[in-house]
């Protein structure tokens, strides 16, 4: 009989162990061929100034891309120092960027600049949303330093059959970010 509990448990943890390595084989977070390049009009961002940030995106995924078929895509503010990873309450905020429909091909890049203070941008934590999307970047985000990365996430169809299931890319870290409320 304990021979066969101590079965059962090895069991057990064997098809958790294969559950895990599927899920792991079926998802991948590293981007494929699609890389986001970032760059900001002044590191100084207060109401007087019309901030910007120009996004780059570059497709060498060996298929076209359609910016409509990302699942998201994000300009994230993170704290100074906190990694995007660990953020807590109140240390980093994100704002959803539309983009339309415009096609990528295989070896080329589209690139766009978006004023930071035309978004609804909200705590990145919390569920709460405002369903108006107000522009509020000085109302939502506390003044301080802050390090801005674009984001975005794709799935296996907007690509090709044999890519991964899901991904995301990150662009380069713009910082330090001087937010103040002025």
């Amino acid at each position: 009989m304990r021979k066969l509990q101590e079965e059962a448990r090895l069991f057990a943890v064997w098809l958790f162990i294969l559950g895990a390595a599927t899920t792991t084989a079926l998802s991948q977070t590293a981007a494929s061929g699609v890389s986001i390049q970032l760059s900001v009009s002044s590191i100084n961002i207060n109401k007087s100034t019309k901030p910007t940030a120009t996004i780059t995106v570059r497709n060498e995924s060996g298929s076209t891309i359609s910016m409509g078929d990302f699942h998201w895509f994000r300009l994230e503010l993170q704290l100074k120092d906190r990694p995007f990873k660990f953020c807590r309450i109140d240390e980093c905020y994100t704002a959803t960027l539309p983009l339309g429909e415009k096609i990528i091909e295989n070896g080329s890049s589209v690139s766009f600049v978006a004023k930071l203070n035309d978004f609804y941008w909200h705590n990145s934590i919390s569920s709460i949303t405002d369903t108006n999307r107000p522009k509020n970047l000085f109302t939502a985000v506390p003044a301080g330093e802050y390090d801005l990365v674009a984001s975005l996430s794709m799935g296996r169809k907007d690509v090709s059959s044999d890519g991964p299931t899901y991904f995301t890319a990150r662009s380069n870290s713009v910082g330090v970010i001087h937010l103040t409320k002025q």
